[in-house]
């Protein structure tokens, strides 16, 4: 699954440069020859994170974590928003009656009328709005591999016993910085669950949740992540380079020129 719209993180500047550690990785096509969807870059360095997308070289989506705060650069329309603790209060006040309201409006509708509104939203809302009741389990398997010259242990993601994604992890202290990324990684992760548990929407709440309790299960850093729909592989992320660079304090902030766009208005 993946999860549309980036958040980015507006912090206080800083005036010297420090070593990161940078991750590099494709997302390619396994049904069409590895076709090279699009590669994310991203960098960790003393707590912060830098999360880059690009599609046919193009920037496309930026994020940034610093000082528990999230922040969402949309590049071609030169705008932000930040996520941070009072945000996540802010966006729960507006969005739990909007969704309640909706699960009104859907109660209403005939059952031609719900398909619709499902396939529009290509499948993200279960019946009734309630949690799905497929059994989730991330199992350690006994096989390894090397990616990137890295040697890796790979997990596996079952729903219903049925394969959806299978990944290979390394341990934080076998890549350069490797910790601080996790360290980052997990302290973002528990703000979005904090916005996760402030949101009256179980069914959203678990198909995001799960994401971030996989990385959380795993306890490592991901090398290299295929999914998987009826058993064949949909999609894969790899990682291609990993390297310690500087990194100006400024990559960390958002660049001048974005205007601010808050959540809860949107």
């Amino acid at each position: 699954m993946r999860i549309g719209g980036m958040i980015v993180l507006l912090a206080g500047v800083c005036t010297t440069a420090s070593a990161a550690v940078v991750l590099e990785t494709a997302e390619r096509d396994p049904a069409a020859a590895d076709r090279e969807i699009g590669t994310n870059v991203m960098r960790a360095a003393d707590g912060r994170l830098r999360l880059e997308r690009y599609e046919d070289d193009q920037l496309v989506a930026l994020m940034i974590f610093k000082d528990d705060a999230l922040y969402a650069l949309d590049p071609a329309e030169k705008t932000y928003a930040v996520l941070d603790r009072e945000t996540i209060q802010k966006v729960a006040n507006v969005v739990n009656p909007a969704l309640q309201e909706m699960q009104a409006q859907l109660e209403k509708m005939s059952p031609e009328q719900r398909a619709m509104v499902e396939q529009m939203m290509q499948g993200a809302l279960p019946a009734g709005g309630e949690q799905s009741n497929k059994v989730r389990e991330v199992v350690e398997t006994d096989r390894t591999d090397r990616v990137a010259d890295l040697d890796c242990r790979i997990y596996q993601v079952l729903e219903d016993s049925a394969l959806v994604r299978e990944t290979c992890v390394v341990p934080p202290a076998s890549v350069p910085g490797g910790q601080d990324f996790y360290q980052a990684l997990s302290r973002m992760g528990a703000l979005m669950q904090e916005l996760l548990d402030s949101i009256d929407a179980p069914w959203l709440k678990q198909s995001i949740d799960d994401q971030w309790s996989t990385v959380e299960e795993m306890k490592g850093v991901p090398v290299r992540s295929r999914e998987f729909e009826n058993g064949k592989p949909v999609l894969e992320v790899v990682l291609t380079r990993i390297a310690e660079e500087s990194a100006p304090a400024a990559s960390f902030d958002v660049p001048e020129g974005y205007t601010r766009r808050d959540l809860d208005q949107l």
